[in-house]
């Protein structure tokens, strides 16, 4: 599982008041709370004790937990951290130190460490509303190495409807584990349908072996030829089809295979499974 990591950039501006800063905190957690907790660890990665971390001009997130009203979303939040942003010896550690990592923001460019440890670590990074300018998901990070300038897009949390937003579930769902599901039909009762030409033979034999895999369901028909086609796998989908070409046949004789996929990724590791396991 990966961790949040804290965007101290978005600490400032700091609230005017108490009240403020017990919406913004409130909100933090909020929005933590959203999470999908099979993709992020509980803790979150801060560079610095969370409890120095500034809410108003006079009054420090330790400060603010020390009132009674505010003890309860104080205590939650000083068990949340863990540091440092980046580990002593791990492989992120050269990057972090050798290159520069900026944004930008109100046409100034900003250092950022929390979004710079998110992006090394292929993860998100979770901030304050401070300001309409985090009402954004996406942001783009500019690594300078050397005189050299890289663009990356980095996903950055700070309300709980961001872990809504089509591009954060995307991500989450890119980086799931893949769980794959068997048919629930025997191999017996598996359906073949093919169209009765040239190549059907071939392709019964080639079909025969496909369902046997537990994640194949049905073969649902004959491709038309595609003598040019190089590629085995010639496409998945969503629906969890997988179209394959007899690449060996100068004709190119190919078949869809319906399989238990429940998205792309799914589909597409099955499909790696037949070419590895079920083809000749």
């Amino acid at each position: 599982m990966r961790q949040l990591f804290l965007n101290e950039a978005s600490i400032r501006p700091l609230a005017p008041d108490f009240d403020g800063a017990w919406g913004r905190l409130n909100g933090f957690i909020q929005t933590y709370k959203k999470r999908p907790v099979g993709t992020f660890e509980s803790r979150i990665c801060s560079e610095c004790y969370l409890g120095d971390i500034q809410l108003t001009p006079d009054m420090n997130l330790q400060t603010f937990a020390s009132d009674t009203r505010g003890r309860n979303i104080g205590a939650l939040l000083l068990g949340l951290t863990k540091h440092p942003y980046i580990d002593d010896g791990s492989r992120q550690v050269d990057e972090y130190l050798q290159s520069r990592f900026t944004i930008s923001k109100d046409n100034q460019t900003i250092d950022v460490q929390g979004i710079a440890a998110a992006h090394l670590h292929d993860s998100v990074a979770i901030g304050f509303a401070s300001e309409t300018y985090w009402q954004n998901v996406v942001f783009t990070l500019t690594v300078t190495t050397d005189g050299n300038e890289r663009n990356f897009d980095v996903l950055c949390v700070s309300s709980p409807e961001h872990f809504e937003a089509p591009v954060v579930k995307m991500w989450v769902e890119d980086r799931a584990e893949i769980v794959l599901v068997e048919s629930a039909i025997s191999c017996a009762q598996k359906t073949v349908r093919l169209r009765d030409d040239h190549g059907r033979e071939k392709l019964l034999s080639v079909a025969a072996r496909l369902i046997r895999c537990p994640y194949v369901v049905e073969i649902v028909n004959s491709l038309p030829f595609n003598p040019q086609e190089r590629k085995v796998v010639r496409s998945v989908s969503n629906a969890g089809l997988v179209e394959m070409v007899l690449t060996k046949t100068d004709a190119g004789y190919g078949l869809v295979v319906r399989t238990t996929g429940r998205n792309e990724r799914e589909t597409r590791r099955i499909a790696e499974i037949l070419v590895e396991e079920y083809w000749d």
